[in-house]
C-alpha cells in the first residue's frame, strides 16, 4: 500500500481555549505543516452538559474554521469521560465487580474492556 500524503496532526480543544484564540492556532498549525486535526475525544461533558442536553458550539466552530484552513478534522467519540454526576446515578458506570465487591469507577476516564461498545475493536482488529 502506498500513502498519497502522510497525516500530520494534533489534538485541538477549543472547549479550553480563549474564544478568540482559534484563527491564530489554526495560523500556528498551518505555518508548521499540520494537516489534521483530532477533536472531542475527552469534552463530554461540554457536549451533553445536561442528559439529553447537546450542545455542539465548540464542535461547529472547529469543523468550520479547520474546512476554511484546509485542515481535516477526526471527531473523536468522548465516550472514556464520563461526565462526572452521571457515574453516581447509572449502573453502567460501576466497574465490574472485582474480588466480590462492586468498585465505583472515580477521575475522570472510565474504561472497561467488558462493555459491549469496547469489544469492537476487538472485532475489528481480528478481520
Amino acid at each position: 500500500m502506498c500513502m498519497s500524503h502522510l497525516f500530520y496532526g494534533v489534538a485541538y480543544y477549543d472547549e479550553y481555549m480563549p474564544e478568540d484564540r482559534l484563527a491564530k492556532d489554526i495560523a500556528l498549525m498551518r505555518e508548521t505543516g499540520i494537516n489534521v486535526v483530532r477533536i472531542a475525544e475527552s469534552t463530554w461533558s461540554t457536549l451533553e452538559p445536561e442528559e439529553g442536553q447537546y450542545n455542539f458550539y465548540h464542535i461547529d466552530r472547529v469543523l468550520e474554521a479547520m474546512h476554511e484552513a484546509g485542515i481535516a478534522v477526526i471527531v473523536g467519540t468522548p465516550t472514556y469521560a464520563v461526565p462526572a454526576g452521571w457515574r453516581r446515578n447509572i449502573p453502567i458506570f460501576w466497574s465490574p465487580p472485582s474480588r466480590g465487591s462492586k468498585n465505583m469507577v472515580r477521575g475522570r476516564s472510565w474504561i472497561s474492556s467488558t462493555r459491549p461498545f469496547a469489544a469492537m475493536p476487538k472485532k475489528l482488529s481480528a478481520r
